[in-house]
């Protein structure tokens, strides 16, 4: 079980998108990198399923 969930997801890729200036075009970029970090940060605190692949994607 993961500690985050989409709306998370969301929050930090919205919070990566302002931190960069707003940028057209690369939302995909930034919630990929929003789970990479949430799955990062499971990982330093023991938390999580990490044998489930990290494959989610927003609509």
């Amino acid at each position: 079980m993961h500690s985050w969930n989409e709306e998370h997801i969301r929050l930090l890729a919205y919070e990566l998108w302002l931190l960069e200036g707003c940028p057209e075009g690369r939302a995909d970029e930034h919630w990929d990198r929003a789970i990479k970090m949430m799955a990062d940060e499971d990982r330093k605190r023991g938390v999580g399923d990490l044998s489930v692949p990290l494959n989610m994607h927003h609509s």
